[in-house]
């Protein structure tokens, strides 16, 4: 589920279907903000899979 975009997705979906009024600096904006959080989600995940990151 972490793997899946659903940030950058939904970001998508709500200017381009739903015709959400944001000019396209505040989607740049929204839309960059997506993608840092999955690549963060994406470092997270591979610590985990490295076994770097021990749960408790």
């Amino acid at each position: 589920m972490m793997l899946f975009p659903q940030e950058v997705w939904q970001v998508g979906f709500q200017y381009y279907f739903e015709k959400w009024p944001w000019s396209e600096k505040y989607y740049l904006k929204r839309l960059k903000g997506a993608i840092e959080t999955q690549t963060r989600k994406e470092m997270i995940i591979s610590k985990i899979v490295e076994g770097k990151m021990i749960w408790h």
